[in-house]
Parts: structure tokens; sequence; C-alpha cells
């Protein structure tokens, strides 16, 4: 795996976290996120309001890491 790929997913990693508490899992995350997911009409601006909504923030940005790499085998 490219060194690049591997930094990408250390540094999505780094922007959100998993807790457990008993029976609750909670997941925090960095706001940045909040640019991959729906608008929210109270506050007219991009707000993740779900787990689902998180990850899938989360993966669509590692994929826009992705995509800015260079194609090569570092």
């Amino acid at each position: 795996m490219s060194k690049k790929v591997c930094e990408a997913i250390n540094e999505i990693d780094k922007l959100f976290n998993v807790e457990k508490d008993g029976n609750e899992l909670f997941i925090n995350y960095n706001e940045t996120l909040d640019a991959y997911c729906p608008i929210d009409k109270n506050l007219e601006k991009n707000k993740c309001h779900s787990d689902y909504h998180i990850v899938s923030s989360a993966f669509i940005a590692l994929l826009t890491l992705f995509n800015n790499l260079d194609n090569d085998d570092d």
C-alpha cells in the first residue's frame, strides 16, 4: 500500500473517535466533516446529525484525499 494512502487513512482517523459507555456508543467528530453532511434547514449550513452522516462524511473525505494523491508507488 502506498505510504500516502496510509497517511490519508491516518488523517481521517484523527477526525473522529468512538467511545463506549456501558451499552451506549458515542461518535465524536471534528466539525470539518460537516462539509460533507446535508444542509441543516435551521442553521442554513451543513451539519452531521447522525452516526450515519458522520461515518459517510469521513468516507467521502477519505475518497477526496485519495483523489488528490499522486499516482506513485511510494
